[in-house]
């Protein structure tokens, strides 16, 4: 699987970071160890977002709108608020604790 994710500062609520891997659990603990040049300064950081992909194509071209202008609006407008919205009715309404709904998998 290649997954496209969303981690956001825990720190600095105004700074995120959009990527790209095949391995998520391996690639949050790099961030967070502070392997990554553009989110050690942030340190810690939290998933918020993830999409898996079948086709490292597609994750990748993914990735690359989600960094686009027109990516970040569709984001900024739509993606974003929905999950903000979505994991609060989780919380609220169904009282299930938001970083299960992350590794349901796992």
């Amino acid at each position: 699987m290649y997954y496209v994710y969303r981690i956001q500062s825990v720190g600095h609520l105004d700074q995120s970071y959009t990527g790209f891997t095949s391995d998520l659990k391996q690639r949050i603990q790099s961030h967070n160890q502070g392997s990554n040049r553009s989110t050690a300064p942030f340190r810690p950081w939290k998933l918020v977002f993830y999409s898996a992909f079948n086709s490292k194509e597609l994750a990748l071209a993914f990735e690359r709108y989600l960094k686009t202008g027109s990516g970040k609006a569709f984001g900024d407008k739509r993606l974003w608020q929905f999950l903000v919205f979505y994991i609060h009715y989780l919380d609220t309404f169904l009282s299930i604790n938001p970083a299960l709904v992350y590794f349901l998998n796992d």
